[in-house]
């Protein structure tokens, strides 16, 4: 899918977390594949996600709340917050934690490409 300038680097980081989702779906918790993810998931995060997620709140959040799509900001920070949570827990140890937020970060990256990528872009003219 073509995309404006300003949000081609957050399509290109969906990436690496896309195929983190995958890799934590096929794979059951106890098993080796699934102890490896559970072992590199907190540098992954520190690295990658995190700073993903505070840039998107920086640059795209307040865009957002100053349209009044109030909507999608809140979808936004509940996504963000929600996956926060799990995230420390998975970083705990917690093996379903770590499911739950494969599921909704795969959840979450499809709705900002197909929902909110495309509504900034009409609302910021950038298509």
């Amino acid at each position: 899918m073509k995309r404006s300038q300003e949000l081609i680097r957050f399509s290109r980081e969906h990436h690496p977390a896309l195929v983190l989702a995958r890799r934590v779906k096929l794979n059951a918790p106890g098993g080796g594949v699934f102890k490896r993810l559970a072992g590199e998931f907190p540098a992954k995060w520190k690295k990658e996600i995190a700073p993903h997620f505070a840039e998107e709140e920086r640059s795209i959040l307040p865009r957002l709340v100053a349209a009044g799509a109030t909507e999608l900001a809140e979808r936004l920070q509940r996504d963000h917050a929600e996956l926060r949570r799990l995230s420390t827990q998975a970083m705990g140890g917690d093996a379903a934690a770590l499911k739950e937020f494969g599921k909704l970060i795969y959840d979450h990256i499809r709705f900002e490409e197909r929902v909110l990528f495309p509504y900034y872009e009409k609302l910021t003219g950038l298509f």
